[in-house]
């Protein structure tokens, strides 16, 4: 897998798999609200694939794979990460408090698939099985 740029990135595998990464400022007062107008305008627009956003970043593929979720982990991490050197272990207490959807907006990410926007750990649960390395 290559990168070829350094802010927003796309990924390729020796079976032409393109996966794409976008990068978001983040907006520490509003956390939810940019992946959860990006969310309902892909399904909106009946974007096709599979994506995943939270806060700072999106991430496409043309089908959901090993590929894409290594790299949806990536990203997921790095927002981590980030909440932990701003708010040391209080954005956790946070997150425990909310809603699946409002989680998924702000803090673990939305996953668009099939039109259909699911919360990070749903998706997980739903469509990782063992051998895939989730759930």
């Amino acid at each position: 897998m290559s990168r070829s740029t350094k802010g927003d990135s796309e990924y390729r595998d020796d079976q032409s798999t393109v996966i794409r990464c976008r990068r978001f400022p983040v907006d520490f007062g509003d956390l939810g609200r940019l992946s959860e107008q990006e969310s309902a305008r892909i399904v909106r627009e009946k974007r096709p694939g599979v994506w995943y956003l939270n806060p700072v970043c999106e991430v496409f593929a043309e089908e959901d794979g090993p590929k894409f979720r290594k790299v949806v982990m990536k990203r997921q991490a790095e927002w981590f990460r980030l909440l932990s050197r701003q708010f040391k272990s209080q954005w956790r207490k946070v997150r425990e408090q909310c809603s699946a959807m409002q989680r998924a907006y702000e803090f673990d990410g939305v996953v668009i698939v099939e039109g259909a926007r699911l919360p990070f750990d749903t998706w997980k649960l739903v469509f990782w099985k063992p051998a895939d390395g989730g759930g």
